[in-house]
């Protein structure tokens, strides 16, 4: 997991582990806790890299700063696995292996827990803190597999629940919590069916997606913006690329079993690594197409308001000539520049609303919060 400010690297798989190591970016080890050789600790590091979050099968919770130091440590009632974090730090939900779920606060105060039926799969809380969701389920028969999923609102009251019969493994939230994508599997012909399955934030199924026979999903991300889904299946290994519609609008076979899918920040590159080592990277052309739109529309808006946009739109336009030849990196840095310029034509710093001259460069003229004279 790589943050602004350092990296932190676990020593088996992404969250379930034995051990813990950070480093920094130069690659010098800062610290890593001492713990049994067979103790499992689950981890997640704050969005701004300013602390980590464990939880330690001797049922602790535990915060840690950047340099090891042990901020505060909460006991609960029986071992805890995963581990959730908010957006903005403010609450850290835990799943406990004796079927409740955990709500802390940003300094360790416990808010509030809620007894389920059937094991935690997994648990997320949403981008705005204001629900979390969890997928649990059996793992005895007859009920071997079904899988339920709960949300609950911040105060932890159980607002709705959904088991349709057939089983529930991975939940991913979309950026803005408006949708929940699941990987489903349901039986068929004795055999199993998987499935993406998407829900909004109500708990109304949306729809269901299912994948070629003989793959399994491995790894589900939504875009920025919510408005397409990638998923990584494995065993042969395939990259499905799905609109908000749940309608395939392309995939790609890999040469081995997808570990790991992410899009950018800006939704234009989508990044699958590969258990053979091997790491995919696509673009996607309609959603950089989308935001060149967006930037001409910024730029219409700031020519209707008098301001001179003429160098913006220049670059806008050698942005559209990059993207008609393909070359999608110079497009989408020259569209940014483009976008730039036009709330900042003389570039100093202050957007042109603001600016009481936007047409000359005054950047040595705002001192000290106050405006001096320059000539």
């Amino acid at each position: 997991m790589v943050t602004s400010r350092n990296i932190y690297i676990s020593g088996s798989d992404e969250y379930h582990v034995n051990e813990v190591i950070l480093f920094n970016r130069e690659g010098e080890l800062i610290w890593s806790p001492e713990m049994d050789e067979d103790r499992d600790v689950w981890f997640r590091m704050f969005d701004d890299g300013s602390s980590i979050a464990t939880g330690f099968d001797d049922n602790s919770v535990r915060r840690f700063d950047q340099n090891g130091n042990l901020l505060w440590s909460y006991t609960a009632d029986s071992k805890l696995g995963g581990i959730s974090i908010s957006a903005d730090g403010s609450y850290i939900a835990a799943q406990s292996e004796n079927e409740e779920v955990y709500l802390l606060n940003r300094e360790g105060d416990f808010l509030w827990s809620y007894g389920l039926d059937n094991e935690i799969r997994e648990l997320q809380i949403s981008p705005d803190d204001s629900y979390i969701i969890v997928s649990s389920g059996d793992i005895s028969p007859p009920r071997y597999g079904y899988k339920t999923l709960s949300l609950f609102d911040q105060t932890g009251e159980l607002l709705w629940s959904y088991e349709p019969g057939y089983g529930f493994a991975d939940v991913f939230l979309s950026p803005d919590g408006s949708y929940i994508a699941v990987e489903s599997y349901s039986h068929v012909d004795e055999s199993l069916a998987h499935e993406i399955s998407l829900f909004n934030y109500k708990g109304e199924l949306l729809w269901k997606y299912e994948i070629e026979e003989g793959e399994h999903i491995r790894d589900i991300a939504v875009s920025p913006d919510s408005s397409f889904i990638a998923v990584g299946s494995g065993w042969g290994g395939t990259v499905y690329f799905l609109n908000r519609e749940g309608r395939l609008l392309w995939s790609h076979d890999t040469a081995s079993a997808v570990q790991g899918i992410s899009f950018s920040p800006g939704g234009y590159y989508i990044v699958a690594h590969c258990w053979d080592g091997e790491v995919y990277f696509f673009v996607y052309p309609p959603a950089l197409q989308n935001s060149l739109g967006e930037v001409e529309n910024l730029i219409i808006l700031e020519e209707a308001k008098g301001f001179n946009v003429a160098k913006a739109e220049r670059l806008l336009t050698q942005a559209k000539e990059a993207f008609e030849a393909r070359d999608y990196q110079i497009s989408r840095k020259l569209k940014l520049e483009a976008g730039q310029l036009a709330l900042d034509i003389d570039e100093d710093g202050v957007p042109n609303i603001d600016d009481f001259a936007p047409g000359v460069n005054n950047r040595y003229i705002y001192l000290g919060g106050s405006v001096c004279l320059a000539i």
